[in-house]
């Protein structure tokens, strides 16, 4: 799932959720490219993990840090989510991709998409 951080100050940046349905969280990516629509490997900085309630949450975020509005939300399966890499199969609609991750230094990671998946894979 994709959400549009907006800031107090006016800046704002994208917040990037991939459910981990082992640990009952979403593992939460700061990113400023939509990654659907990322064609070269993107950065992005690993934040603390979130509730599953932030699914369906759209509205302002707790202590004055702006609000968050929902761009998408696609099904992403998990292949794999390690501590330094994640490797996951996105898709929704005409959209469908397999993206991987790998942490750089402390919370900065890279991603890249790594293929598209074809019509008949991009239903899980």
């Amino acid at each position: 799932m994709l959400l549009r951080h907006d800031l107090a100050g006016g800046e704002w940046h994208y917040d990037w959720f991939i459910e981990d349905r082992a640990a009952q969280q979403l593992r939460s990516f700061r990113v400023l490219v939509d990654p659907r629509e990322a064609l070269e490997p993107f950065e992005g900085v690993s934040t603390s993990d979130h509730r599953l309630a932030y699914l369906d949450y759209e509205g302002p975020v707790s202590g004055g840090r702006g609000a968050v509005t929902r761009l998408w939300r696609l099904e992403i399966h998990s292949l794999f989510l390690g501590h330094r890499f994640v490797r996951v199969a996105a898709s929704g609609g005409e959209w469908g991709c397999q993206l991987h991750g790998r942490q750089v230094e402390g919370a900065k990671w890279t991603f890249r998409r790594v293929r598209e998946l074809p019509v008949q894979a991009r239903k899980y």
